[in-house]
């Protein structure tokens, strides 16, 4: 089994009933454990095989700290799937809809993607809220303030 640096992760969980494990442990047996984690985290080798008893308490953070990272690479893989999924809807719908009926699958639509010729975003410019021509808008309402004598209203920016 890899340990959590095979997957680049930045951190790793401790969980507060742990104190539960240590209770009535020496200190010197707690510090061992804590350094042992460390180390696994890291990816790093650290023997306390030695003590059996420091051994033990490790084995069930060990266990624990797999299954947090099966369910962290299970929660990468799905948040990838949900990301391509999204970028297939917005840019390429003919594709996304044929995903969703399930006449092709997802990497099937993304092989497809990749051969389009149309490989960037259409650029559609943005309305620039500072271009007076385009927000022009004439208003009776004697509440407006005027500009240059004419009934324009202000700009919301």
């Amino acid at each position: 089994m890899r340990s959590p640096k095979g997957n680049n992760t930045k951190y790793t969980m401790i969980f507060h009933d742990y104190i539960n494990l240590f209770e009535g442990v020496d200190h010197a047996y707690t510090g061992l454990v804590f350094q042992k984690i460390l180390h696994y985290a890291n990816d790093r080798d650290f023997d306390i095989s030695h003590n059996e008893l420091a051994d033990h308490i490790w084995r069930g953070i060990k266990n624990q700290m797999d299954r947090d990272l099966g369910r962290y690479d299970n929660k990468i893989a799905e948040d990838s799937k949900n990301g391509q999924k999204s970028a297939l809807k917005r840019y390429h719908k003919d594709l996304y809809d044929k995903v969703e009926a399930k006449e092709m699958t997802l990497n099937e639509a993304l092989i497809i993607v990749k051969q389009r010729k149309e490989s960037k975003v259409p650029y559609k410019k943005a309305k620039d809220p500072y271009d007076i021509l385009s927000n022009t808008k004439t208003n009776t309402n004697t509440n407006t303030k005027k500009k240059n004598n004419t009934n324009i209203e202000e700009d919301p920016f």
